[in-house]
């Protein structure tokens, strides 16, 4: 009985010996809860170790989450599913996917979230409360409520098309960029917090911002205002209110003003006396009858162009290096013999019958079209690229030590010689309506456009400048033009001359070719099939053969003699297919026949 009782112990030890003991099991996977391309993403950017396989505690203490589209990260997705995961995510950025929704509901401590770029239409963000940052701008929004994201700091909502936005419960904003949507009013009474407002581009036609004091750059510009309170606002740094109905602008407190724009507004006046840090100015577009910045010694740029300015005194602005007081009509003198800094100046468009730049020796830039200027002393101006002066009254140009000029246009001037010969980076020359006889433009190699048209000239030379692109000699004496080195020529206007005969054939890149009113008897075009303009008129022309320019959109062809009662053209078409353009019809009992070849 004994033995029995011990072999029977026995056995039970080796039965539990035997038995196995399960393994603890991990957390089951929520692979199937992921959108399979956002899971390839995770694994592809080192989120993940295996997009076939994710587990919750993979996945539940990652913080920080950077899904941005670049050109190195394959197609845009389209979900996120699978987000709820991350419980503990506080940074995530998808920027540039193709979003339609993006449910946060379970990222309860989300501190940051940009999703800029996609085709959102709606963002629920009440399950966000620990929200500081949100950048959400270039979407598809109608509305955006941030009511239960108190702790916003910054809020960027552009480009979207929202037409409310209620920041009443963002007393903690500092930065607010909502530009380029449809919002008719935007109340900032609670967000006194606020350091900078962009909110340009939209439907305001009113901006209450006198009790936002702190703010430091604001630009409303693109809107509908028509008055807007700055005059406490000491911290500004940078304003632009462009292209609104502003009548009237005071910055006398504004103290720290660096920058101003306040362009396309209807203002008479602008004191900027108050404003001795201002580096930038742009008041064009105004109705200011004059301009005094002698108190603003910093400034480097200032646009008062397109004004009525009758006076305007920047004779203490040595920092100055851009000046455009174009389109001023009454402006009559203009004093920059101080501003020894100016790299361009731009005075067009204004009445000067005069204009020193002698001081001006870092001049790169100068234009002064449309004056009344007699004369040009540019003898100090070496440093000179484009000199812009047409529309004048200059009988005579030194260009001598212009040796930078890449840019002459001296049209409509009083010219009767005009020396380029040092001017050998010239690329640019426009100097048609002169009296100019002589043009010699041999060491203006580098020459891509030359207009020399209305002038006295009997020859030209254009061997030198193979570069030449567009060429207009029109309504000269030239009874010859070789522009056989000319094979880059795109652009060729020789109306009006005494030509009798003009050969292109080396001209296979023309598109435009004006050779009407001369006397040419003939005029092979076979090779210019790029022809998409020809104007022949008005020459001694018996027929024309434009069958193989099948590109030109353009056609003139009248007053030629024809065979006296005919002017046969063969062309891809006949007489019951003319393209719109072409000439047709009779002149002088010549009737312009068409004949397919």
């Amino acid at each position: 009985m004994k033995k029995i009782y011990i072999l029977l112990t026995l056995l039970a030890v080796m039965a539990v010996g035997c038995t196995k003991v399960p393994e603890t099991a991990g957390p089951e996977p929520v692979t199937d809860q992921f959108d399979p391309a956002f899971a390839a993403e995770l694994q592809k950017r080192g989120y993940i170790a295996d997009a076939q396989h994710i587990t919750p505690d993979e996945v539940a203490a990652i913080t920080e989450l950077d899904l941005s589209a670049d050109d190195e990260n394959g197609d845009p997705l389209r979900s996120l599913r699978g987000i709820e995961y991350f419980s503990a995510l506080q940074v995530l950025s998808c920027n540039g996917h193709q979003l339609e929704e993006l449910d946060l509901q379970a990222n309860t401590v989300l501190v940051s979230l940009n999703c800029n770029h996609n085709w959102l239409t709606t963002l629920d963000l009440s399950h966000n409360p620990a929200l500081t940052t949100l950048h959400c701008q270039g979407n598809d929004l109608t509305e955006l409520n941030v009511n239960g994201n108190p702790a916003l700091v910054t809020l960027n909502c552009s480009w979207n098309d929202l037409t409310s936005l209620d920041v009443s419960h963002n007393t903690a904003l500092e930065t607010l960029i909502c530009n380029d949507n449809a919002l008719t009013a935007l109340d900032l009474s609670h967000n006194t917090a606020l350091t900078s407002l962009n909110c340009h581009s939209n439907v305001l036609s009113s901006l209450e911002v006198s009790g936002n004091t702190l703010l430091e750059v604001l630009d409303c510009s693109w809107n509908a205002l028509t008055s807007l309170d700055v005059s406490q606002h000491t911290a500004l740094t940078s304003l632009d209110c462009t292209s609104n109905t502003l009548t009237t602008l005071n910055t006398d407190n504004a103290t720290a003003l660096t920058a101003l724009a306040c362009s396309g507004n209807s203002l008479t006046t602008l004191d900027i006396s108050g404003n001795p840090a201002l580096v930038e100015l742009n008041c064009e577009g105004n109705f200011l009858t004059s301009l005094d910045a002698s108190r603003n010694t910093a400034l480097v740029t200032l646009s008062c162009n397109s004004n009525a300015l009758a006076t305007l005194n920047v004779s203490n602005c040595p920092a100055l290096t851009t000046l455009n007081c174009s389109n001023n009509n009454v402006l009559s003198t203009l004093d920059v013999s101080a501003n020894t800094a100016l790299t361009s100046l731009n005075c067009s468009n204004t009445t000067l019958t005069a204009l020193d730049v002698r001081n001006n020796t870092m001049l790169v830039d100068l234009q002064c079209d449309n004056n009344a200027l007699t004369a040009l002393d540019l003898s100090n101006n070496t440093a000179l690229v484009t000199l812009i002066c047409d529309f004048n009254r200059i009988p005579s140009l030194d260009l001598t030590g212009l040796t930078a000029l890449t840019t002459l246009t001296c049209s409509w001037n009083a010219l009767t010689s005009l020396d380029v010969s040092h001017n050998t980076a010239l690329t640019s020359l426009a100097c048609s309506y002169n009296s100019l006889s002589v043009l010699d433009t041999s060491h203006n190699t580098a020459l891509t456009s030359l207009a020399c048209s209305s002038n006295s000239l009997s020859v030209l030379d254009t061997s030198h400048n193979t570069a030449l692109t567009s060429l207009a000699c029109s309504s000269n004496s030239l009874s010859v033009l070789d522009t056989s080195h000319n094979t880059a020529l795109t652009s060729l206007s020789c109306d009006n001359n005494s030509l009798s005969v003009l050969d292109i054939s080396h001209n296979t890149a023309l598109t435009l070719l004006d050779c009407s009113y001369n006397a040419l008897t003939e005029l092979n075009v076979h090779e210019n099939t790029l022809l998409t303009m020809l104007y022949c008129n008005s020459n001694q022309l018996q027929s024309m053969d434009i069958s193989n320019n099948t590109a030109l959109e353009y056609f003139a062809c009248d007053n030629n003699p024809g065979d006296g009662t005919q002017f046969p053209v063969d062309a891809w078409f006949d007489d019951t297919a003319i393209p719109q353009y072409f000439t047709t019809g009779s002149w002088m009992g010549i009737t312009i026949t068409y004949r397919k070849k």
